[in-house]
């Protein structure tokens, strides 16, 4: 669960390479959180870009 984020907000999920993914299984919740599906990833390392009209936050993923 990410915390913090309108409904507003766009999510890019991108590997260490730069390919892209899409999460069609995220779902917010009822605090301004996102709940991320990571299911279909492989282990490894990703960064989750949040943007939304004022700024975009980065964060660090790593699925075991």
């Amino acid at each position: 669960v990410v915390s913090g984020i309108t409904s507003n907000a766009k999510l890019v999920i991108v590997d260490l390479l730069g390919k892209r993914y899409d999460l069609s299984k995220t779902q917010h919740t009822q605090s301004n959180g996102v709940l991320l599906d990571v299911s279909s990833l492989k282990t490894g390392f990703y960064l989750v870009k949040i943007r939304n009209k004022k700024a975009t936050k980065t964060l660090k993923l790593f699925r075991r």
